[in-house]
């Protein structure tokens, strides 16, 4: 397997979204996603983010910070990921995750996802295993 970062950026689910693990360190990710109209809903005044794009985003990040921590690489499989939305998301997004815990097989990352004013528009924490 490649790097965290290739390897969910290699996801079909991540290219449809068009979302980007740009980097992962020592159990932290950064991800980005840029404001699409084919994943928004028109809110009357503007676009607002489909929550379920925010969601992706912060899954993908938290397994990127999961999978960074793993000594040998391997993808993270998401058990739970609970996610409280802040504001409405009108603008490009990027998402930082830190690994709070990391067990023999099990990993814990908090995310927070903001937009381009560095406003938090959603805050996360996921649980992750390894796929070995």
């Amino acid at each position: 397997m490649s790097s965290p970062t290739e390897f969910i950026n290699d996801m079909p689910a991540t290219k449809t979204f068009g979302m980007e693990v740009t980097g992962t360190n020592d159990g932290r990710a950064t991800a980005r996603l840029p404001l699409q109209e084919k994943l928004c809903f028109d809110s009357g005044d503007s676009s607002v983010l489909h929550g379920a794009a925010i969601f992706a985003l912060a899954d993908n990040a938290g397994a990127a910070a999961v999978m960074s921590h793993f000594e040998e690489p391997q993808p993270a499989y998401t058990i739970d990921l609970r996610i409280d939305y802040l504001d409405a998301a009108r603008t490009a997004l990027t998402a930082e995750a830190e690994v709070l815990r990391y067990g023999s097989v099990v990993g814990v990352a908090d995310i927070i996802v903001e937009d381009a004013d560095d406003n938090a528009v959603s805050a996360a924490r996921g649980t992750y295993r390894s796929a070995r």
